[in-house]
Order: C-alpha cells, then sequence, then structure tokens
C-alpha cells in the first residue's frame, strides 16, 4: 500500500518492458510502480521511495467527467433500470461511484459485467470493483466472553472456510474490550442458520434453576466472581434472576456442579413455615420489614399469593429463632382498638383487607369494589406469581375479578414490572400453541402467530420470513412451501403418496426392492442372494442388509442358513415390461460339490433401475 493506494511494484527493463521483482527492492536500479495517485509529485516518490531520482510514466489521458457519465449509462443498460449514483469528493485523486439497484441481481449483474474488463476510456485499465453481499449481520459481544469461547468461534471461522455463499470475519478489539463478528452471504436459508448459531453462542448457556436470592447480596456476588477461570465466565442477569454460563462444555459442568453444591447448602440455611390468618396482618405491616432490616433484604420473602401465606427466611438458627419469635407475638399481640374519630372507620363500617383479614390501613380499591391494604398489595404483586391473570381473593377468593395492570404497575418497579409482563406472555403462549408458535429452525426463539382456519390460503398472504434466521415458514401449515398455496402442497403430497403406494404395489407383484444405500429399484433375475447394486452396495436379497465382498457369504449362511440358490425367484415378462432386452436364461442348477467353491467365483445377473447389467464379484 502507498499513499492509500494498492499498487503494482516491477523491476524495470528499460524500453517500456517490466517484470515482477521477486528479488529485495534494494538490489535494484531501476523499478517501476503503477497504480500511484496522479496528482502526487515526483519529490513525493522519491522520498517515499527513497530514490535519487522519479520520473512519471503518463498511460493514455482520459476525461473524467466523460468517463464518469459513460460508466453510469453503461450500468443502466446492464441492469434493465434506472439506478441511483453518488460520487464523494475524494481529495487523494481517486474517483469513486456508488451505485444503488433496485435489487442485488441487478448489482451483481453489472459487477460480473465490468470484472477484469479493460476500457478504452479510462486508459485501456481495469475498474476496482466492490460488491457487498446482499445478507450482512453483525453482533459485538465482550473481549473476556471470546476468549473463553475461542475454540467455539474457531470452528465457526472452519466451517465457512471456502464457502461460496458465506463468509464469516472475527474483529478483535482488545482496547475497546470488544470482538465484532460478522456473517454475510449470497443464501438467505444458509446465512440466517448461522446468524442464530452466533446468537446461540454469544448469548451463552442458562443454568436454569440454579439461581438464589442471596445472589444479591455481597457474600453471593462474591461466590460467583469465585467461579470464573481462564476457561468459563459466569454472568448473573439480575433483571431475570438467572445466571449464564460462557466456555466450552466441561467448564461449564463444573460451573453448575459448584452452584448447585452452593445451593445445597444455602438451603440447609433456608426455613420456610406457613403463616395463620391471625399473623398474616401483622407481618405485612410489621415483621417482614423487621425481619429485612435485621437479616437483609434479599433473606426474607413473604409469598401470599397462595394460601396458606408462607414465608421463608435465610440465616440458620438465628434467623429460625428471630421469625419463631415475631409469629408467637403475632398470635400474642392483641388487637389495636378500633377509632372512631374523623377520617376513621368505625367497627362496623372499616371494611376488612382480604389478605390479612385486618381492617385495611392505606386503603386501595381496585375495580371490583374490594378495598385491600397497600402494603399487602406490595407483598402480593412482587410474589412469585405463577397464575395469569392476577385475581381478586376478595369475597374468601370467590371474586376472582382480573386486577388491572394500571393498578399493579403503581407497586412495581420498571424491572419488576417488565419481569411480570414477560413471565405472563410466556405462560399464555405455552397455553396456547394454536396461536403462536416458534420458528422451526433450531436455537431460533422467534415467534409466528398461527393463521386462523378461516384467512386465506394464499401463499402469499400465509408465507412469512423469520427476521432472526430468514428461513420460510406457512403460518397455516407451518411448513416450508415457497411459491405454493397450502391446497396445492396438500394436492403435491397426496400425489406423492399416491405414487409411493402405486410404487409398494408394483414392487411387491414384480419382485424388485429398493437399494438400502441408493434407493434404486433392484431385481434378482438368477443366482444367489448376493445383490451388487451399481451404486457399489453388496446387498442381502433377503435381509437388504449391505456388507462388503468378504463377509457377504459370511452373512448370508449364518443368518439365513445359505446363500439362496434354492429361492424362488419371480418370473416377469420381460418381452411385455422391457421389450429392449430379450428374457434372461432360466435359473441354472447347481451340484452340491461346487457350492464350496461359489464364494470365490459366482456368475449373478441383476437389472437395476430397469436395466440388465452383468455382475461378477470374486
Amino acid at each position: 500500500m502507498v499513499f492509500g493506494r494498492r499498487v503494482k511494484v516491477e523491476r524495470d527493463l528499460g524500453a517500456g518492458r517490466a517484470t515482477v521483482s521477486r528479488l529485495p527492492l534494494s538490489g535494484l536500479s531501476q523499478i517501476l510502480v503503477t497504480g500511484l495517485p496522479v496528482h502526487l509529485e515526483d519529490e513525493d516518490i522519491r522520498n517515499f521511495f527513497d530514490g535519487r531520482s522519479a520520473r512519471k510514466i503518463f498511460s493514455s489521458p482520459y476525461d473524467e467527467f466523460f468517463a464518469s457519465a459513460h460508466l453510469k449509462n453503461l450500468c443502466a443498460s446492464i441492469a434493465h433500470s434506472s439506478p441511483e449514483f453518488d460520487e464523494p469528493h475524494d481529495t487523494h485523486g481517486d474517483h469513486t461511484l456508488y451505485a444503488r439497484f433496485n435489487n442485488w441481481d441487478d448489482a451483481k449483474r453489472v459487477y460480473d459485467s465490468l470484472l477484469n474488463q479493460k476500457f478504452a476510456w479510462i486508459g485501456h485499465t481495469f475498474f476496482h470493483l466492490s460488491l457487498p453481499d446482499p445478507i450482512q449481520y453483525e453482533i459485538s459481544i465482550p473481549y473476556n466472553q471470546y476468549r473463553v469461547q475461542l475454540t467455539r468461534w474457531r470452528t465457526f471461522l472452519a466451517d465457512t472456510m471456502n464457502k461460496r455463499d458465506i463468509n464469516m470475519r472475527i474483529i478483535e478489539k482488545p482496547e475497546r474490550y470488544k470482538v465484532f463478528v460478522h456473517v454475510a452471504g449470497t443464501d438467505a436459508k444458509v446465512v440466517g442458520t448461522l446468524k442464530v448459531r452466533v446468537e446461540h453462542l454469544a448469548a451463552g448457556e442458562k443454568l436454569h434453576g440454579l439461581w438464589h436470592k442471596s445472589f444479591f447480596s455481597d457474600s453471593g456476588k462474591a461466590f460467583l466472581r469465585s467461579l470464573e477461570a481462564g476457561d468459563v465466565l459466569v454472568l448473573p442477569d439480575w433483571r431475570y434472576k438467572s445466571l449464564k454460563a460462557f466456555g466450552d462444555a466441561r467448564a461449564i459442568e463444573r460451573v453448575r456442579e459448584a452452584i448447585e453444591r452452593e445451593l445445597e447448602r444455602l438451603a440447609g440455611m433456608e426455613y420456610t413455615t406457613s403463616l395463620k390468618r391471625a399473623s398474616v396482618s401483622f407481618f405485612t405491616k410489621r415483621g417482614v420489614a423487621d425481619l429485612k432490616e435485621r437479616f437483609g433484604e434479599e433473606n426474607v420473602s413473604l409469598n401470599i399469593s397462595s394460601w396458606p401465606c408462607r414465608i421463608t427466611i435465610r440465616g440458620g438458627e438465628d434467623a429460625r429463632h428471630a421469625l419463631r419469635s415475631l409469629i408467637d407475638q403475632s398470635l400474642n399481640e392483641p388487637l389495636p382498638p378500633l377509632s372512631t374519630g374523623e377520617g376513621s372507620y368505625s367497627e362496623d363500617s372499616a371494611p376488612i383487607c382480604p389478605i390479612c383479614l385486618d381492617q385495611v390501613s392505606v386503603p386501595v380499591q381496585l375495580g371490583c369494589g374490594h378495598v385491600y391494604c397497600s402494603a399487602c398489595l406490595h407483598h402480593f404483586f412482587t410474589a412469585d406469581v405463577k397464575t395469569f391473570p392476577i385475581v381478586c381473593l376478595g369475597d374468601d377468593a370467590q371474586c376472582r375479578k382480573p386486577i388491572a395492570l394500571p393498578v399493579i404497575q403503581k407497586f412495581l418497579t420498571e424491572v419488576q414490572f417488565d419481569t411480570l409482563l414477560e413471565t405472563a406472555f410466556m405462560q399464555y403462549i405455552e397455553k396456547n400453541p394454536d396461536i403462536f408458535r416458534y420458528c422451526t429452525t433450531p436455537d431460533c426463539e422467534r415467534l409466528y402467530r398461527c393463521a386462523s382456519s378461516g384467512e386465506s390460503s394464499d401463499a402469499c398472504a400465509t408465507n412469512l420470513r423469520c427476521p432472526s434466521c430468514f428461513s420460510e415458514i406457512c403460518s397455516r401449515c407451518h411448513e416450508e412451501h415457497e411459491g405454493m398455496t397450502c391446497d396445492e402442497r396438500q394436492r403435491a403430497r397426496y400425489d406423492q403418496a399416491n405414487n409411493e403406494e402405486l410404487n409398494t404395489d408394483w414392487a411387491a407383484k414384480s419382485g424388485v426392492k429398493r437399494c438400502p444405500k441408493c434407493s434404486v429399484w433392484i431385481e434378482k433375475t438368477e443366482g444367489c442372494n448376493h445383490i451388487t447394486c451399481r451404486c457399489g452396495a453388496h446387498v442381502c436379497w433377503r435381509c437388504l442388509g449391505i456388507f462388503d465382498a468378504q463377509t457377504i457369504y459370511t452373512h448370508m449362511n449364518t443368518a439365513h442358513g445359505g446363500i439362496g440358490l434354492d429361492d424362488g425367484v419371480a418370473h416377469v415378462d420381460y418381452n411385455r415390461q422391457f421389450p429392449r432386452f430379450p428374457p434372461p436364461p432360466l435359473s441354472r442348477g447347481y451340484s452340491h460339490d461346487i457350492l464350496d467353491a461359489l464364494p470365490l467365483v459366482m456368475g449373478q445377473r441383476c437389472r437395476v433401475a430397469g436395466t440388465r447389467a452383468q455382475h461378477t464379484s470374486s
């Protein structure tokens, strides 16, 4: 590269003759450099090459504006369309022309037409052409994640090496702590499949079921950091309360076992008990706050989404003793007297919270009319809810009116509310497979809505393209049939099944079978049960097993009690079915004293796919 240009350096032989130099430039007295920018001065060239002198040799002159106009007309005529052109100003003397076509096929046609072609109107030289792939995808991943997955990324590169329809590049930027993975190609399905594999590897392996609330604490974070080594990386997803591991399979399995042991240890420090109705109000108002202040926010949880309410605490025997003391206090503490002052409820009119079964404090009224304590609703919505929609618990849990999302949103943080919505959505998808389905490409997590039975079966209306893997799928029959309607595809399948049934009936009547290796029709006309197909397979006629020439006779004697010379052969009217060939001779008889020689010299005849051929096996 010289002055930002790729140039050609040759040994100058004088009189316009030159040859490419394969010697060090220091040993040459004179060189010829072609491809330099035209704006350079002799002094610039002399200083760059450290020479005593430099002389320009101009090629055939050309008009830059004429060449640009001529190239535009040429592109338009080849593409049979009117592409858009852009000519950015270049201060280095290069003239660059960008052409945007209606589709990639037009661009490829122009590219192929101009490639390696010399044109007189640019000085009898070539254009420097560049055609980007029509489908491109790029993703960035952290550098430390890339290092622990290096072996798997190199496998991807090896899989795409020397492939014509796809290419993959990995650009490392350690100074930016980033690695960029670029995937491009011309085949949408091939690029899409690799794209999904890249995304799946970049996303890491989710360690399902291996989560504990204590991971939010300093000690829990320290434990997760202790799992990291040179071959594995563990990252917590605080939003979705899950762990992801990056690395090879063995390292991830080692991390999984370590987390399982930690969870077993934490389970021994965990204590869960049910609360009586008289204790619920106490814990929603005071008890949970007291325990969290003493043992930590992440070590106390109250689940009031089910009945009976359950409280869980972590921290060993001290935590258990504190919880039991608060439970005793809640059962022994007398209820506060009802106030009758202004702004309070009388004993007869005070509403009862459906959760704590106590007088409502800081009331919140739902759309159905039931009133709850604000603190009780907060505990209700932040519990591990698994049933949707979330319904009212009023009238001894008989109300069951869905609670409006705006009401729920007021009691949750943005992350908690988003997590709740995602959980509800995934549960809805699992319960309604006739409405939503996942893409059929392995590891692709995209969803599509199924077409209803009443919708049109037109291919344009039902065929969808996955935005992640680019595969085609019909939302009505959930198969790929590009250019065909569902009804046409069904008829084609029926015809194919019908033809296969007819072939099976014909084969049974004619005494022919399919080669188990290449699936062409084969027929035994005489000789033993050793059939040699044109694909090279040595087939046992009785069981259609595939063997080599040295073991097939041992198999026939062991498994079938002989090589099949006494087996009947189907008689076919060859003059009627195959008039081009004369009927074969009848099966010859063999005496017992030559049976031992048959594995050494055996003549047999078979006809493959309608053609008779003579085969000899030794």
